[in-house]
């Protein structure tokens, strides 16, 4: 299987342990959600937007969202993100 991988996942197979929003931010090489929100948006179809949640981060994209708790790794950061791509363009395909 292929894993969806950002570009600051270093080494393809190679996923780090999130244990708070510092460290998902210092992933990114980011000073704030809107900053890594930007950097997800690069590697996807659609703007997306990261927001602080209670223990977690909120991943948006057009009226859609999906949460993930701390801690996580990139791997399941980056699955959910494309997930929840997919999901939107499927919408979108479906009008």
């Amino acid at each position: 299987m292929d894993v969806p991988c950002g570009p600051a996942t270093a080494e393809a197979g190679k996923h780090t342990t999130l244990l708070d929003l510092a460290d998902l931010l210092n992933h990114f090489g980011a000073l704030s959600c809107a900053e890594a929100g930007q950097t997800v948006s690069e590697e996807t179809d659609l703007e997306t937007l990261l927001i602080d949640v209670d223990d977690g981060v909120e991943i948006r994209m057009s009226t859609r969202g999906t949460t993930l708790g701390f801690p996580t790794t990139t791997e399941e950061f980056w699955v959910a993100a494309r997930d929840l791509e997919d999901e939107v363009v499927a919408t979108w395909s479906s009008r």
